[in-house]
Order: structure tokens, then sequence, then C-alpha cells
């Protein structure tokens, strides 16, 4: 089978699963909408009574233990109540349970009419029934139930450990005057970068010391300064840099994407947060670097208890759309399915393909 149409069906299947209808604008809007959840219940064999789901309902208008309401025999359950407030918590109570007794009524003239056996009803029961099914399954895959297999292959992701797992943290803006944007090696070996660099040097120094007569006190103020300055001095700019550095080990030894040249490296870890540095020359151009705090080391595993539940809080909802697939798919598996792509494409408007109509591809 073709692997593109295949997962546009798996595709198709776990939208149509999970997908709701529009939220209703108001309680009447509501009732029209609310047979589709009334008639998920198993429809029984043989005639159909009005309203089969009030059996165990109201006797002798008095309703039941956790019902707010009774519509003829039938119970208005405190749950429904709460599921149409939490849907439209812009609701006051009284329109909560308004909407909720209107989609009763409805629900009861609607089944009295036939209308267990409409075609619109029965779409919209199996879609209740497939959402049903699905919410329910979900519902068991929590930030506690995570397998330790999901967070360790999200522990292992980089972008994802480094929160716990990492040398000091410094959070600096530098005010820049930069001559290249290259590599180390390539600024370092132009002529023209060089020459640039040494003509830059008086406006950094008066940059500074323009800084230093009214110094920052913090990295907004640092931000802020440099802006307003750069009225006066057009090549200098702004950007905060952000970096992890272990001060116990030399700086060839230094990991990561986001290792400094040595000069600004060795220059900022200097510093205490809300000093400010001297003019830092390197291989781009010029610096002058305020340390606007330093984060710890940290080194925590998976295992932490804090990190566990703070990786799972954060992976929940993509682990329950991969198991919201993978139920889809054991069912499909388990009970087949035949496909009749080119019918398919001609309700959609395709061009018919080469293969006779109604050959059919089982998955």
């Amino acid at each position: 089978m073709n692997a593109g149409r295949y997962s546009l069906l798996v595709a198709l299947v776990y939208v149509g699963a999970c997908g709701a209808d529009p939220p209703p604008a108001a309680p009447a809007a509501a009732a029209a909408a609310a047979p589709a959840a009334v008639v998920a219940a198993q429809l029984p064999d043989g005639p159909i009574a009005a309203a089969p789901w009030a059996a165990a309902g109201c006797v002798d208008g008095k309703p039941p233990a956790g019902a707010v309401a009774c519509v003829g025999a039938a119970a208005v359950t405190a749950d429904r109540v709460a599921m149409a407030w939490q849907e439209h918590p812009e609701w006051s109570r009284d329109q909560a349970v308004d909407a909720v007794v209107q989609a009763e009524l409805l629900a009861q003239a609607s089944a009295a009419k036939g209308g267990w056996r409409w075609p619109e009803t029965e779409l919209a029961r199996r879609q209740a029934m497939a959402r049903t099914l699905l919410s329910r399954a979900m519902a068991k895959v929590t930030p506690k139930t995570l397998a330790d297999a999901d967070i360790v292959t999200a522990y292992k992701n980089p972008a994802i450990r480094v929160h716990y797992d990492h040398a000091d943290a410094y959070f600096a803006i530098d005010a820049q005057v930069l001559c290249c944007s290259g590599s180390p090696q390539q600024c370092q070996a132009r002529e023209d970068v060089r020459t640039c660099i040494d003509k830059a040097e008086p406006t950094i120094r008066d940059l500074h010391a323009a800084l230093v007569a009214d110094p920052p006190a913090t990295g907004q103020e640092m931000w802020a300064r440099v802006k307003v300055l750069a009225l006066r001095f057009p090549d200098a700019a702004a950007a905060e840099v952000q970096f992890f550095y272990d001060k116990a080990k030399p700086h060839a030894e230094q990991k990561g994407y986001d290792v400094m040249v040595q000069a600004y490296a060795d220059a900022v870890t200097a510093l205490r947060p809300g000093q400010l540095s001297q003019p830092i020359r390197t291989d781009f151009g010029w610096h002058i670097a305020f340390l606007d705090k330093v984060d710890p080391a940290r080194r925590a595993s998976w295992r932490d208890p804090v990190v566990r539940a703070d990786i799972a809080a954060h992976i929940v909802d993509p682990v329950r759309e991969r198991e919201a697939q993978r139920l889809v798919f054991e069912r499909l598996r388990g009970a087949g399915a035949a496909l009749y792509f080119e019918r398919i494409d001609a309700v959609a408007g395709v061009k018919p393909a080469t293969a006779p109509v109604g050959a059919a591809e089982d998955l």
C-alpha cells in the first residue's frame, strides 16, 4: 500500500476520532448539539423507547444521588452540568443548568420521533463513542504513569538535558562593535578585519567611559543604556549572551555549542553579577560585558524526583498523542480495513488512478 496514503488514513482516523464539534455559543444552541452525547449509550435491540436511559432515573419526581434535576423520568446529573460549565466558563450557573435541561428535552423529543435511526444521529453516536474511547484511554496517561523509557528519551535530548545537567551558566548583556561575523579562524585571517578592529578601539573606549559614568544596575538597564548610546556611537549594538563554563577546566576542554572565545570567556567569568567588564578584544571585534546573573552548576539525573516530575509534565501531551495513534494502529491491525482509493478520489475530485474502480487495498 502507498505509504503516503497510509499516513493520510491514520491522520484522518486520528483527527476524526479526536475532533470535537464547535462549542455552542448559547444554552439553546448547546441543547441542539447535546443529543450526540446522549445517544452515545449502547442502542438496545428491538423497539426503542422514547428515553430508555431514564430507566434508572427519577422516581416520582425525586432525583437519585448525584442528580440535580428531573426531566420527566430522566435524571440530569451534576457531572453533565459541570461539563457544560467547564466548556463555557462564561456561563452562569443557571445558564449551564438550562443548557443541559434543554438538551435533555430535545434528546427525548428526538428519540420519540425515531431519531435513534436518523443517519445524522448514528454518525454523531459513532463520533461520540470514538471520542469517549480515546478520552478514557488518554486519561490513563498521566505524568505519574509515564514509563521510565519516555523520561530517559526526553532527558537524553541535549536541549532538555542541559536544564538539569550543566556547568555554571552565565547571562550577560554585551555592548559590541563588530567587524566580522564568520568563524574565529576566518576573521583572524582577514587583514581588513584586523584593521577595522584597530580603528574601532577609540569608539569602544569612549563607549566604556560613558557606561562607567552612569553604570547600569541590571541587565535591562544595560540593554537600555547601550540602545541610547547607540545614537552617539552608531556602530555599537547590544546583544544577550548566554553560555556555560566550567572554571575548573581549561578553555580547550569546555564543551557545548555555546563555547565563547577564550578572551571573552575569561573576562566574563571573572566578573561578579552586576559588574561591567573592561573592553574585550576578540577576533570578531570589541565587547563590553555586563554580567547579569550566574546560575550555579547542576548535576541532576533523570532519576531525581524533581527532574522526573518536571520532564513528565512537559512530555505527557506528546506521549498521549503517540498512545492515541498506537490505539488506532492496533485497531487497524485487529479489525482490518479495505480502502477503495479510486472511489475516495472520485468523491474528492481527484483524477482517477489507472487501477480499475473498486480495487481495494487492505491494511
